[in-house]
């Protein structure tokens, strides 16, 4: 899968993932680690990282014991410790997608091709998604917490539960919409 990024905003991306300690601190997939983690099969299991940066996650996840690919178009040259990585979506099944503030920098129009894309890819699937509402300088697709629960349920046919919405920073940001999917039951537990 390719997703076709403005040069500026691939820049921007690059930028941000090489700064370790920016990178490291608003990382939503690091920060809210004890809301999801529970819903991860046991280590052992192949995890997919969609739009990895530069790969923090992804390398917590293989210290614990898991199978880890992280995915992301801003190809770095980072130093990968305990994963694997490429530029595009695998096409074998793995155990579990993780993706943490990226769906807003898909293009809108390639929002139902990504997630049905990633709705085959596993039987779970756990996001993070920024949803804001008066800001999409850098954020191509722009949807409220119930918004992007109906697409993520519409395109990658999986039964999701909102897990929490929260403000990142301040209560001006705009909330962050932490999900899980899966398929097979009707409540995402």
């Amino acid at each position: 899968m390719e997703t076709e990024v403005d040069i500026s905003k691939a820049k921007l991306y690059a930028a941000l993932h090489f700064s370790e300690y920016g990178y490291r601190f608003i990382n939503q997939g690091v920060l809210t680690f004890h809301k999801w983690a529970r819903y991860l099969p046991k280590p052992g299991a192949d995890i997919v990282e969609f739009g990895c940066g530069n790969g923090w996650l992804c390398q917590l996840l293989a210290e614990r014991g898991y199978q880890v690919t992280g995915v992301d178009i801003a190809v770095g040259d980072y130093t990968r410790y305990g994963y694997d990585f490429c530029d595009t979506l695998p096409t074998e099944q793995c155990d579990a997608v993780l993706s943490f503030d990226v769906l807003e920098h898909i293009p809108t129009p390639e929002i139902p091709r990504v997630l049905a894309d990633i709705g085959k890819l596993a039987p779970v699937f756990v996001v993070s998604i920024g949803c804001y509402p008066t800001d999409a300088k850098i954020h191509e697709t722009v949807m409220s917490p119930d918004q992007w629960l109906s697409e993520l349920h519409r395109y990658t046919r999986m039964n999701w539960r909102q897990l929490e919405v929260f403000q990142r920073h301040t209560e001006f940001d705009s909330p962050v919409l932490v999900a899980i999917g899966r398929h097979g039951d009707d409540n995402g537990t």
